[in-house]
């Protein structure tokens, strides 16, 4: 069964051979069809495919007179497939070939005719039924030894080109004499079938070698236009080699699957339903194809590059990534870093040091310091350093290489300079970042691609940093001010706090000092005379009363300066107004009026509450002592709770309207002033606010409360 399947393959592969060069030509020629490195290589390409599908119908067919008739085909191509090896062979190594190249046309020329005569062969025959192959006469040998004496001399000329290359261009010539190699072995397998008959079995593998030969030089030529972006065509490349290998698994699936058949099943089956078991066997693979063709596609398109390249990238998709992500970016830190990533990610450079200047209160710069992912300064070098000055003269893209010897002897000790080459960011104005990169992981040397990358990249940073420059100038003069602003806020606050502080002290010892006062004048005077026990009663219960106004003084005081949280239930705030006016007695010349609407609970302190009531419905009664209308109202709007407190009392003056939140401000001689400013702070303490939103003299005044709904 295996000996079959490799017939059965040996059989189809050149058709597979012939589609890969067919493909490969046709899409070097419609990439550029005016350039004429393009139209020679897609020559080379076309030749060999119609080279390979000459030798498939010779492997198929049964007919010698079409054999004949595709042998004649095949040496009509080769015949100038040796110029045109040669000519393909002088654009890598740039040898200019004045006579050879010409002359070695010419001949193919010259064979071409011969090729349709006599003298050039005996005729065709079929090697163990297996397919058919030359039969030489004397311009075949004749051709033979013209082929030879032209590989040769491309041959000698590619090793001397090698001999002669450093770095980039050296590895490219390696690949193509590594490609001509492959394709000349490929050559070679099918002369040896013109000159010996082996086998059926030895036969079949020479005919699949030089198909699979010719291949895999395609796909090598396809690597090396990919990695050194030769032609220019790199992206074509990229897909026909994902076509051309999900083809070549979809016919070994396919040739397999049927040949298993043949062999297993198919001698015990009648002829109908062999057909019909055949044609479900060529559907399902079709199917699958389709059902895998997309993801597989998509895997070895976008795998391609980095599976036989290390190092590969995709240049204008770096290019135009690069610059999607810095459009948004305002900041020299972030667009250096972002640019760094990119390199690690594509281009696979193992070392990459940013060094970011430093700037005086000009923002010009004064030196540069080596930038970290954890921001630390590390190393700084000052603006006047050779180095720097080197940069600053040439504004490229520097090898260190080439760098001269005192400038390499300055950053000796400076290991973070000690790489292979240096990014200088430049703005219009000033060197404003330095990148330098250490070696590829590929162990491939920079190459003229990167350098090309490197300068778009770096006349692409000149616009992004002119942007940027301003904005950073603002954004540090903004940072500075926000800091004095800052440190002015905290020293307004201390003194807020202090001015706070002395007014508290200031109204407590007002507050006191007024019944300590009293209570040091009825001492005194309790030692004129002898006093009886009526009198020395009333001395106690009015110095006793003295003491308790001092005390409801002091627990007021603590009571404001109080912050720890308050035990907060679900309440209705109707029932809290309803407490505080059963508690209170509202005077016979006051008419009381509640407008209390069916509003949702809030979450607070009743007790506070309470209190928060009681004080503002006892200022309304005493803002009214010759009667009036104390109106209470709840209602709900928006997401606040709403309470108003208004009465038609004396009204609060303009001018003191925004003190009477304040400790002990009070209009009246008895009062202490605590009462207000306890209410503002336990409305604080809930999450809610109350104002005096409106106040005129001889028509009253109204406070407005609001409180966040219960969540």
């Amino acid at each position: 069964m295996l000996f079959d399947a490799i017939i059965n393959i040996s059989r189809i592969s050149p058709l597979v051979a012939f589609i890969v060069s067919f493909l490969l030509g046709a899409w070097i020629y419609f990439y550029n069809r005016n350039n004429i490195k393009n139209i020679l290589f897609a020559l080379f390409s076309l030749d060999l495919a119609i080279w390979a599908f000459a030798c498939y119908i010779q492997s198929i067919t049964k007919s010698y007179e079409l054999a004949l008739f595709y042998d004649q085909i095949l040496y009509s191509v080769a015949a100038v497939a040796p110029a045109l090896f040669l000519h393909c062979i002088s654009l890598f190594t740039q040898k200019k070939h004045r006579l050879m190249i010409p002359a070695s046309y010419f001949l193919g020329f010259i064979f071409f005719i011969i090729n349709w005569s006599p003298f050039f062969r005996v005729g065709v025959d079929l090697n163990f039924g297996m397919r058919f192959v030359t039969m030489p006469y004397m311009g075949w040998y004749a051709y033979l030894i013209t082929y030879s004496i032209i590989i040769i001399v491309a041959m000698y000329d590619l090793i001397v080109a090698i001999a002669n290359k450093l770095g980039e261009e050296r590895q490219q010539l390696l690949y193509v004499l590594f490609a001509f190699i492959v394709l000349l072995a490929g050559g070679q397998s099918y002369f040896i079938l013109i000159f010996k008959k082996f086998n059926y079995l030895v036969d079949s593998i020479l005919n699949l070698s030089s198909s699979v030969l010719l291949a895999t030089y395609n796909l090598i030529m396809a690597i090396i236009i990919t990695k050194f972006r030769f032609l220019n065509i790199w992206v074509v490349i990229r897909k026909s080699t994902a076509y051309i290998i999900l083809l070549i698994i979809v016919l070994f699936l396919g040739i397999v699957s049927v040949s298993f058949y043949n062999f297993t099943i198919s001698y015990v089956i009648n002829d109908v339903l062999n057909s019909i078991i055949l044609l479900s066997i060529v559907i399902i693979l079709m199917i699958s194809a389709g059902f895998f063709f997309i993801p597989l596609r998509h895997f070895i398109q976008t795998s391609y590059g980095r599976t036989f390249i290390k190092g590969w990238h995709d240049v204008d998709k770096l290019l135009a990534d690069i610059a999607k992500e810095l459009v948004p970016l305002f900041e020299i830190e972030t667009v250096l870093r972002n640019i760094k990533k990119k390199f690690k990610q594509t281009i696979e450079i193992d070392l990459i040091n940013i060094y970011l200047p430093i700037k005086d209160k000009n923002f010009s710069p004064v030196g540069y310091y080596l930038f970290g992912d954890d921001n630390i300064v590390k190393e700084k070098i000052p603006i006047d350093h050779p180095f720097i000055q080197y940069l600053l003269d040439h504004k490229d893209v520097v090898f260190y290489r080439n760098l001269p010897l005192d400038i390499k002897n300055s950053i000796r000790d400076i290991k973070s300079l000690n790489v292979h080459l240096y990014l200088p960011f430049f703005s219009s104005s000033s060197l404003e970042a330095i990148m330098a990169l250490g070696s590829k992981a590929s162990e491939d040397s920079y190459n003229s691609r990167d350098i090309a990358l490197f300068r778009t990249i770096l006349n692409q940073a000149v616009g992004i940093l002119d942007r940027i420059r301003p904005y950073e100038k603002i954004k540090k003069e903004f940072d500075a001010n926000q800091k004095k602003l800052y440190e002015a806020e905290i020293e307004l606050e201390r003194s807020r706090r202090l001015a706070s502080l002395g007014t508290l002290i200031a109204g407590v010892t007002h507050e006191i000092r007024n019944p300590l006062s009293a209570i040091q004048t009825e001492t005194d005077r309790l030692a004129d005379k002898t006093r009886d026990l009526n009198y020395l009663e009333k001395h106690r219960d009015f110095i006793l009363g003295e003491v308790k106004r001092i005390d409801n003084i002091v627990n007021r005081t603590l009571g404001l300066a109080k912050t720890e949280d308050i035990n907060k239930t679900s309440i209705n705030v109707n029932d809290v107004v309803d407490l505080s006016l059963r508690s209170i007695s509202i005077g016979s010349n006051i008419k009381l009026r509640k407008e209390l609407k069916e509003i949702p609970l809030i979450r607070g302190n009743s007790d506070q509450l309470h209190q928060v009531f009681d004080n503002l419905i006892q200022n309304a009664m005493q803002a009214m002592p010759k009667g009036g209308i104390l109106l209470l109202q709840t209602y709900l709007e928006g997401d606040k709770v709403i309470v108003e407190v208004s009465d038609t009392g004396s009204g609060i003056p303009e001018e003191i309207q925004g003190k009477i939140f304040d400790p002990f401000f009070s209009t009246r001689h008895e009062g202490a002033g605590l009462g207000l400013s306890i209410v503002f702070q336990i409305m604080q303490y809930h999450g809610g606010t109350i104002k005096l939103v409106e106040s005129r003299l001889g028509k009253g005044s109204t406070f407005l409360l609001r409180f966040p709904l219960s969540s």
